[in-house]
């Protein structure tokens, strides 16, 4: 048996290494420019309308309508800091890469209790240190990294509780709990599946009051956002996802039969889980030339390995992180494919941790050598060193030329000097981030009037056609543009690239509708 004061001195040293290879990993991958993605242009317009007094809101319209498109916590924590430091990128940035750091010094904690294995813990957080998908969510302005530490947080906190004071229900281990669940729904929906994995955890150990205490106080505390949403008639944008086969092509259509529901289940099984499970547990790039055959194969056995691992851990837990595992993935199930990654990256450290526990248990069920597995998981960690130097070359690089024309279009739409123009545009959040102008997302139709008519409803005036190559500009702006192509004047052209500016005739374009009984 290892001496104490051993023990002590060696965890200390497990943490200090642990500071210093993630300190020096995310400083090495940092990338100080803007996401080129849509979402973080939305958290930070909500958090601006936060900040100047207009509450939870959109400021695309000069109406401010009451937002609810994603969940308030991080748009409204940002927006507290823009308050006192104003919209400092950087810090929002760094303050992610805060969270990601605590979340797995968190991690490590929690491990420990799981197994009792301090060299697991320190391994397996190591190697998550080098996780790509971790590190770029940990530096981009996007919610999944805040939740991922509230989520450990509540889980280190209802751990300390099980442990330590279980038959004092009035406590603060229980009342911090209580408080990082009812948050972390607040910042991501999937935040449910910790909510529900929680209650499960005091339902099967018959913990009726710590239950009851449990679902009272986040209900209370979700209280307010449900009766404000309920007065202004607002309906989650998620419950509405879950009924539709592809919420960005909405020709495909409703889920309205079982066949249809059991095929959205098969396609989201197959690209959002299997497919993605190989990249977030070995994310290395040679996966990338494996085919779609193998891929689904590998991603199978790893997330029945990964379940396995869990399954192993501490009888006490066993079932609380199962469930927790596997009501994330059921609600992937649920919502819509085409988003890779991305809705299980808070799910990664649950994932590396199952299926390196299950192959360090395999391996000591032959032979003891619980070092040597956590030496050969240190040692993969640092083989992907190489692949954090491509990510150090990639930060260093402009934008994107596609991504720099839409930029350089929405500088020009800010220097027209015009107030209350409203742009049709694919992305509205990133318009009005760089333009501040009003912002409207054309409708998503292969109906030419649907699409000429929902432009005339929303009093639009102007029309972005971006070079940044989604598929709905083709798909559903072209075509109407096309068909009304004398109703377009175009006022700014930027080639090479090619963008887009044009001038809408809204008045004619309603007259033509009315005459042919569309408004």
């Amino acid at each position: 048996m290892i001496n104490p004061i051993t023990l002590e001195k060696r965890e200390r040293f497990y943490l200090f290494v642990l500071v210093v290879a993630f300190v020096s990993i995310y400083l090495l991958v940092f990338d100080a420019k803007m996401d080129t993605g849509g979402d973080n242009f939305e958290y930070l317009n909500y958090a601006k309308s936060i900040s100047t007094g207009h509450g939870y809101s959109s400021p695309y319209s000069s109406k401010y309508e009451p937002a609810n498109w994603f969940p308030p916590g991080y748009s409204t924590m940002l927006g507290l800091l823009m308050t006192v430091f104003g919209t400092n990128i950087l810090l929002f940035k760094l303050l992610n890469g805060f969270f990601l750091f605590a979340s797995l010094i968190l991690f490590y904690f929690i491990i420990k209790r799981l197994t009792s294995n301090y060299l697991l813990a320190f391994a397996v957080n190591f190697y998550l240190i080098f996780n790509i998908g971790l590190l770029k969510f940990g530096y981009i302005i996007m919610s999944e990294i805040p939740y991922l530490f509230l989520t450990m947080l509540a889980l280190f906190f209802l751990t300390h509780y099980d442990n330590v004071v279980k038959n004092k229900v009035w406590n603060k281990a229980l009342f911090a709990t209580v408080l990082s669940v009812a948050l972390a729904y607040y910042f991501r929906g999937i935040g449910l599946s910790l909510v529900a994995a929680v209650a499960v955890f005091f339902l099967l150990k018959k913990e009726w009051r710590t239950l009851a205490i449990y679902v009272g106080g986040v209900v209370l505390i979700h209280l307010p956002y449900f009766i404000r949403n309920t007065i202004h008639g607002l309906n989650g944008r998620y419950v509405n996802a879950l009924l539709q086969i592809n919420p960005w092509r909405p020709e495909t259509g409703q889920v309205d039969s079982l066949g249809s529901f059991v095929d959205k289940l098969a396609a989201n099984f197959t690209n959002e889980i299997l497919m993605v499970f190989p990249k977030m547990i070995l994310p290395i790039y040679q996966l990338r030339e494996i085919g779609e055959t193998q891929m689904l194969i590998l991603g199978a056995a790893f997330l029945i390995v990964s379940l396995t691992g869990i399954f192993l851990i501490n009888k006490k837990y066993r079932y609380l992180f199962i469930s927790f595992y596997l009501f994330n993935l059921l609600i992937v199930l649920l919502y819509h494919s085409g988003n890779d990654f991305r809705y299980l990256i808070p799910l990664i450290p649950m994932m590396v941790f199952g299926f390196l526990n299950a192959l360090n248990e395999g391996v000591n069920q032959i032979r003891e050598r619980q070092q040597a597995v956590a030496i050969v998981i240190v040692i993969v960690g640092v083989m992907m060193v190489p692949r954090m130097y491509e990510f150090h070359i990639m930060s260093k690089r402009a934008y994107h030329e596609k991504f720099q024309t839409f930029v350089d279009m929405a500088e020009h739409i800010k220097s027209l000097g015009y107030s209350n123009i409203t742009v049709a545009t694919r992305k509205p959040g990133m318009l009005h981030f760089y333009s501040g102008a009003y912002v409207h997302r054309y409708k998503f139709s292969p109906n030419s009037d649907e699409v000429m008519a929902d432009m005339v409803e929303n009093n639009v005036d102007f029309v972005f056609f971006d070079a940044l190559g989604y598929g709905s500009n083709y798909e559903y702006l072209l075509p109407a543009l096309k068909e009304y192509r004398a109703h377009f004047r175009a006022v700014k052209t930027i080639d090479e690239p090619r963008a887009v500016l044009l001038q809408f005739d809204r008045m004619k374009m309603k007259a033509i509708l009315k005459k042919k009984g569309l408004l």
